[in-house]
């Protein structure tokens, strides 16, 4: 069984004493009986990440499902199959359609380019990019309202902003004052030159 999450970064402490961050579903993982962990974790700019979880035990989900903190990424068909990445987003029932996008929206990943046809697998490519960004961006990455627009960025940030697009040859020409940052964030996502698809827990999405 494989399910996605997001959820909070937290700290925990390994067998051999090492106090990695992770995602927090890692901390409910049984490695001895098979349970496998991969995650996408933008710290210290943003204190949430994305996993995977690879399990066999439905006690492993179980007690996952019981951290009020830990969001699952809720891919399920009208008949409650969780849906492999090769699904579109028609394929999900519309409950879930609409927490998928309700909880991405609050965490500031924009959905508004999301169609029924898109793949599950795209929108989760979607999503590490974004996290991905974020580590390019560092602290310049603008953390605010995805509504808000490129003026409510401060002035000093838009300068840093600039700067890193014109060394990765992004096109900004089209950003005005008065574009939303989420728009901003899809053009930047898209326009980034990318080396490969990203990798999560050895799937290609």
């Amino acid at each position: 069984m494989i399910r996605y999450y997001l959820a909070p970064i937290v700290q925990t402490t390994l067998p051999n004493g090492r106090t990695p961050n992770v995602v927090k579903p890692f901390i409910y993982i049984d490695m001895s009986q098979g349970d496998r962990y991969a995650a996408m974790m933008p710290n210290p700019w943003k204190m949430w990440g994305l996993c995977k979880i690879t399990t066999e035990l439905q006690s492993t989900l179980d007690d996952i499902a019981g951290d009020a903190d830990i969001k699952l990424i809720p891919f399920f068909s009208n008949t409650g199959v969780y849906l492999d990445l090769s699904a579109t987003v028609a394929d999900v029932n519309p409950t879930d359609r609409q927490k998928i996008a309700n909880f991405l929206e609050e965490r500031r990943i924009p959905t508004d380019w999301i169609e029924g046809g898109t793949t599950l697998r795209e929108v989760m490519r979607f999503v590490v990019r974004l996290l991905m960004l974020v580590q390019k961006l560092k602290a310049n990455f603008p953390e605010l309202d995805i509504d808000d627009t490129w003026s409510d960025i401060p002035a000093a940030k838009r300068t840093k902003i600039r700067a890193w697009a014109d060394n990765h040859n992004i096109d900004y020409s089209d950003v005005t004052a008065d574009t939303p940052i989420r728009q901003i964030l899809k053009w930047f996502i898209i326009r980034y030159g990318w080396k490969a698809l990203p990798v999560l827990g050895g799937e290609t999405l």
